[in-house]
């Protein structure tokens, strides 16, 4: 049975649909007697993403006491409701390419995560520094692991980075193991990263690590520095954690509060950092 609403369902919004007693028949003319009904939520509106709109800049492995962690910058600003893919599972030479499993994250209801911001993953306990993650999780194996993003699905996957801490296979069909063929639509320097040759690491290994260059620049000259394993500052596995940077990348103009009196023609906008009066008071630079 298909149904055909009226109008559009609102966006991110939960539904309850159901079937009353007595009103459909089934194939053979006989009335179902029960009523039969069942909820389900609207997708929330998913950005478009392209490859190189995240980018890694840290990860735990096997960091003695220290859950397993990943750490990524976004160059485009996240919408609330924003769905993305995180995954160890490999990608092969096999007819579906993309092996399934992994958890989504999802960002908050009611907020915009700005380019420049650094999003932390806990890929085992499930939890994060913005938005929120479900899914079954996974843990990083210190004999060598990656993490592919993407949005979609394992069957139509739209890849945005992937990290490994070995190097990347030329073949394979095994979705088990240590080792992954790149996805085909990423470049390494470009818009993913192996950090095999990063400075200490064990036999084409890098158990941990994390970007230690520059915070300033356009997104595409930090993003070419990032994925530069030279960039890095690494440790063997069972070691202790790592501390990571307070990284300060360039974000995203925020508005913070916009207020308005009651009979006035002034709306005043605050922004979480200085703004050109001149540009900041022309409502032709504003959209909403």
């Amino acid at each position: 049975i298909t149904i055909n609403p009226t109008a559009d369902l609102a966006n991110d919004t939960q539904y309850y649909v159901a079937l009353l007693a007595n009103t459909v028949e089934d194939l053979s003319d006989n009335a179902i007697a029960d009523e039969n009904g069942a909820f389900f939520t609207t997708a929330a509106v998913q950005e478009a993403f392209t490859a190189g709109d995240f980018a890694l800049v840290a990860y735990r492995m096997s960091a003695t006491g220290a859950d397993d962690e990943v750490a990524f910058v976004t160059f485009k600003d996240i919408p609330n409701g924003t769905n993305i893919n995180f995954t160890d599972s490999k990608y092969t030479a096999n007819a579906q390419p993309q092996c399934a499993g992994g958890i989504v994250w999802t960002a908050n209801a009611n907020t915009c995560i700005p380019a420049g911001s650094v999003i932390t993953i806990k890929t085992n306990a499930l939890t994060s520094n913005l938005g929120t993650v479900t899914g079954d999780g996974f843990g990083l194996s210190s004999n060598g692991d990656q993490v592919i993003v993407y949005t979609g699905t394992a069957d139509a996957p739209n890849y945005i980075t992937a990290f490994s801490s070995n190097a990347w296979i030329v073949t394979g069909t095994d979705c088990g193991g240590s080792v992954s063929m790149l996805p085909a639509a990423l470049t390494d320097g470009t818009n993913s990263v192996s950090l095999s040759t990063a400075p200490g690491n064990v036999t084409g290994n890098t158990a941990n690590a994390f970007y230690n260059g520059t915070n300033d620049g356009e997104p595409s000259a930090l993003r070419a520095l990032i994925l530069d394993p030279a960039n890095w500052t690494t440790s063997a596995s069972n070691t202790a954690p790592q501390t990571w940077p307070t990284w300060a990348f360039p974000k995203a103009l925020q508005v913070t509060t916009v207020s308005a009196t009651a009979g006035e023609v002034t709306i005043v906008i605050t922004f979480d950092a200085p703004v050109d009066p001149v540009a900041g008071g022309d409502i032709l630079n504003y959209t909403g």
